[in-house]
């Protein structure tokens, strides 16, 4: 034994002899589950609390006790000599009636509005930076209740299952994290360890810090995609009712505690719980609150701990969640039960505004997984781990390991990253998804096949190449590229690529930025209906300096082969009927301002951000360079933006303008992108009546508005409707237009459409299924109505990136 070993142990037994206390466990009588925040009334000394895991420690001292706890009867015990003590408080009968409006002002509201008043100076995320470490467990089960039946049934070695839950959770996770903020964005959390039972993949190794809500101090939050108004929020005292319960004097501070619930006409989502606010600075000290209405089978309860840090800044020190699933039914011989999900976060070595603390180092990531996370010892965790491991805990890992070697769950998990990435990977290749098969007017269905390296072969460099064939145009695609990162954080890299393939005429597609199910680029590509062939060499530089903004500097020379008969003739007279060679160079932008990104191991999940997202790109032909005979600019600019709010819904606005500088064919005009095809997807961004291909122009802008409604809640779990409004105006004009053999249309007189969209009339899983129908008005409408309905379907999918977190 060396010194280290000795001077633990020596520290180990000086604490047990000067610090001897006893651990209290509170209970409640119904589920057996902790309560966390009871009074507890020692026989000498000043009251405390339990905490979230509703534990408390006391000393020899005391020899009796009384806990305290709204809705529960208090109980007064004599401690005795047992080192743990367990106790469980029975409930009483309470039932909410109509709020009855006493004479005089309600007391609560003085505080109630002294803690809204003073919710920026305490928001943990306003004003004050910090940093601190962090230890997470996440655990799921069956129900407390089916729990204790299983521990009372009677011992069979052939129930396998029995005996499994009678010693171990169904799945178990822990990850500690080190973070560091400076206001008003800078924000940078590393997941130094991770350990998942069965698993060792970091795509999970974020589950606990996206599961849990940070703060409290946001007008309203999300819990499993509902959305609710906050107790404290700007005009909540409208919405919710308050009640004192009990104070606690701490010196020259006060402790009320409140219960809040929904006022009977309160029409929002709302919460109903108990708040501790502290008269210093009229903080939250303690929280506790869960939906006043179960939603789709859930109960989700919220419990947070705040500590006054430094004499500085309230700030939270410990977070629960516990997530009753009671639409996940778990079924055992004739008892039934559900899943339940728990998870706890320890906050500690808070630093309020630490000295130097720089502005620098904080990359383009504002989430990352450590490359050795997942490769930490025993030693290791019990340094990072509140306490040490229960044997239920060691079980479960012990025993889902083994399976998951068995079963090769790591593999199996594969479905799933390329859901994610768009790749299937194979040992040292992968095979990129959306290369199989896809369709556009122009080319039918295209099929075909896509192989690269992957990162079991190489890290930093992908080789590639790909075939592909249309059956409505008869001819073959391919090419080949290669990417080289330089530096994967701050998404720097060097792409060279070759390709004989077909380009969109008029369009200002941007580069491939990785695989999105749910990007409205993977809807607008089905109406492409006029293409050229383009061979093309290019070269590009990407990087991304900071996670929400990126740049991708290229040049390119191209051979442009026209289709479908299209001829040009330029302002000199030349005719061009078959091909024209460009040179090119662009600069693509994109700003998501304060948008958060993750990267768990290798996958980067950008955040969806409630900030305007800006798009920009200017690109320059060049004549003269090799047999180039085209001399131009385009420029383009977009802006999007979402507008939520609990009350009223969300408004999504998107704004895009676009114009052709020089003499070129109509593939570097602009093309105002056009879905038209009844019964076909509602998409975004794009005008729902003009058909694919109809309108060109040399310049033009667009605005489309839409307006949806907060869904429609019903007994029923999948059906859950919204209502979208619907509104688009686009203008354009063109200018020699005989120099074009073709015919279109132009937006001079202004392009209007109206529409309405119900969604989510099918509910299943991250799917949501509807109709819409709209309608085209104005100069471009035809003199019969009916000919200007388009009618669709809607198709929602949620974003499988977004992992959520605060």
């Amino acid at each position: 034994m060396n010194f280290k070993h000795l001077f633990i142990v020596f520290t180990v037994l000086v604490s047990g002899f000067s610090f001897s206390q006893k651990q209290l466990t509170v209970l409640d009588d119904s589920g057996l589950e902790p309560m966390p925040f009871v009074k507890i009334f020692p026989d000498t000394g000043k009251p405390f609390y339990t905490n979230v895991d509703g534990s408390a420690y006391i000393s020899d001292s005391i020899t009796s006790i009384k806990l305290s706890f709204t809705g529960f009867n208090d109980t007064t015990i004599v401690v005795g000599d047992s080192a743990q003590l367990i106790v469980q408080m029975k409930s009483t009968a309470t039932t909410f009636n109509e709020v009855v409006v006493l004479p005089g002002v309600n007391p609560a509201l003085r505080i109630i509005e002294n803690a809204i008043e003073n919710r920026k100076i305490n928001h943990p995320l306003k004003n004050d930076a910090f940093t601190y470490e962090s230890y997470s467990k996440f655990l799921f089960d069956v129900d407390t209740i089916l729990q204790n039946k299983i521990k009372n049934t009677p011992y069979n070695p052939d129930d396998t299952v029995i005996n499994k839950l009678r010693t171990q959770h169904i799945f178990l996770l822990e990850s500690a994290t080190e973070r560091t903020f400076i206001p008003p964005s800078k924000d940078k959390e590393t997941i130094t360890a991770y350990k998942i039972s069965g698993l060792n993949n970091p795509l999970f190794s974020s589950f606990a810090q996206t599961t849990q809500t940070f703060h409290f101090y946001d007008n309203q939050f999300e819990l499993l995609q509902n959305k609710y108004l906050s107790p404290i929020a700007f005009g909540a005292p409208s919405k919710y009712f308050y009640l004192i319960k009990d104070t606690t004097i701490n010196g020259t501070d006060t402790t009320f505690i409140i219960s809040f619930r929904p006022r009977p006409e309160t029409k929002v989502d709302c919460m109903k719980g108990v708040l501790y606010i502290n008269t210093n600075k009229f903080a939250l000290e303690r929280i506790i609150a869960e939906p006043a209405k179960e939603s789709g089978g859930m109960k989700i309860k919220i419990i947070q701990e705040y500590q006054f840090v430094d004499g500085k800044k309230w700030f939270p020190v410990n977070l629960k969640t516990i997530a009753d699933l009671k639409g996940l039914q778990y079924s055992i011989g004739k008892e039934n039960g559900y899943l339940v999900g728990k998870g706890t976060t320890y906050i500690s070595n808070i630093k309020i505004n630490p000295d130097n603390l720089k502005k620098t180092g904080f990359n383009n990531l504002n989430l990352t997984t450590d490359l050795n996370a997942g490769k930490k010892t025993d030693e290791d965790w019990a340094t990072l781990r509140k306490d040490s491991l229960t044997d239920r805990d060691a079980n479960t890992y012990h025993v889902l390991d083994s399976l998951s070697q068995a079963n090769n769950f790591d593999k199996k998990l594969n479905t799933l990253i390329a859901l994610m990435t768009g790749k299937i990977v194979a040992g040292p290749v992968a095979f990129p998804i959306n290369r199989v098969i896809d369709y556009n007017l122009h080319e039918g269905y295209r099929l075909g096949l896509g192989l690269e390296t992957s990162e079991r072969l190489m890290q930093n460099i992908v080789v590639g190449g790909y075939f592909a064939w249309g059956t409505k145009d008869k001819d073959w695609k391919y090419g080949g590229y290669s990417l080289f990162h330089l530096n994967k954080r701050l998404g720097m890299s060097i792409g060279l690529k070759f390709q004989q393939d077909v380009i969109n005429r008029g369009s200002n597609a941007f580069s491939s930025a990785g695989w999105d199910l749910t990007s409205p680029q993977l809807l607008t590509n089905f109406y492409q209906r006029y293409m050229d062939r383009q061979r093309l060499a290019e070269i590009n530089y990407t990087i991304s300096p900071l996670g929400n903004l990126s740049f991708n500097l290229l040049g390119n020379y191209q051979r442009i082969d026209f289709t479908h008969k299209y001829q040009y003739t330029d302002l000199t007279g030349v005719n061009y009927d078959k091909k024209i060679d460009v040179a090119e160079i662009a600069l693509e932008t994109k700003w998501n301002i304060r948008q958060r990104t993750f990267m768990l191991g290798t996958i980067k999940m950008p955040q969806p951000t409630k900030y305007p997202r800006f798009q920009f790109k200017i690109a320059k032909g060049i004549s003269g360079i090799a047999q180039s005979k085209v001399d131009y600019w385009r420029l383009y600019i977009a802006m999007d933006e979402d507008f939520s709010g609990l009350r009223w819904g969300k408004f999504n606005l998107h704004l895009d303008a676009s114009q052709s500088f020089g003499d070129v064919p109509m593939l570097f005009k602009q093309y105002n992108f056009g879905t038209r095809r009844d019964w076909g997807v509602v998409t975004s961004n794009v005008m729902e009546t003009a058909y694919p291909g109809e309108f060109y122009h040399v310049r033009q802008a667009t605005l489309i508005v839409r307006y949806t409604t907060p869904a429609i809640k019903s007994k029923k779990k999948w059906f859950a409707p919204e209502f979208t409004f619907h509104h688009g105006l686009a203008y354009g004009d063109f200018s020699n237009s005989a120099q074009h053999n073709v015919t279109f249309w132009t937006m001079e007189k202004g392009l209007f459409e109206g529409g309405l969209i119900i969604s989510g009339i099918i509910n299943y899983r991250i799917i949501k299924l509807g109709a819409g129908v709209f309608y085209r008005y104005g100069h471009y409408s035809d003199p019969n109505a009916v000919k200007n309905l388009v009618p669709k379907i809607s198709i929602t999918i949620s974003n499988l990136q977004q992992l959520g977190g605060n």
